[in-house]
């Protein structure tokens, strides 16, 4: 897109779905105690606090992390956090924890359980098979990898 004399010109770019589809990304699920304990605040409707501050601290932290499920206690079949490289799970059990925390003193509940690292992992998938599974991600992952993936 570009402004030429106070018009604005739109460009289309064609994309080789074959250049994307075999690409490795990394999936990391949310520990089924940390769905539990968010799930004990919503009500049906919405939940007391907002979730994507967790998000936008990991993605600040870790720039690999290209998605964030920020309705990881709605949907229990997406994966949480979608990486372009694993980051240390137990930097992310940390920020978790402690964000966790913070929504328990809040809230005047009790924080989850700790969670073992070694039973949180990342898995590998091509972006083809993710898409296929979650067709919902195209538009958003398509433009998050793009912008971050080097074709060889």
């Amino acid at each position: 897109m570009s402004r030429t004399n106070k018009l604005l010109q739109l460009y289309a770019f064609e994309s080789d779905k074959n250049a994307w589809k075999n690409q490795q990304v990394f999936l990391l699920d949310i520990p089924p105690v940390w769905q539990d304990f968010i799930r004990q605040f919503y009500n049906g409707v919405k939940s007391p606090f907002v979730i994507w501050p967790l998000g936008k601290k990991l993605q600040s932290i870790f720039p690999q992390i290209v998605s964030v499920n920020n309705q990881f206690y709605l949907d229990e079949t997406r994966p949480w956090l979608i990486a372009t490289q694993p980051v240390p799970v137990d930097m992310i059990v940390m920020l978790a924890k402690g964000w966790m925390n913070q929504i328990a003193a809040g809230q005047g509940g009790s924080a989850p359980a700790d969670v073992e690292t070694s039973t949180v992992g990342w898995r590998s998938e091509t972006v083809d098979s993710v898409l296929q599974r979650y067709p919902k991600l195209v538009y958003e992952l398509l433009c998050l990898l793009l912008s971050r993936i080097t074709f060889a």
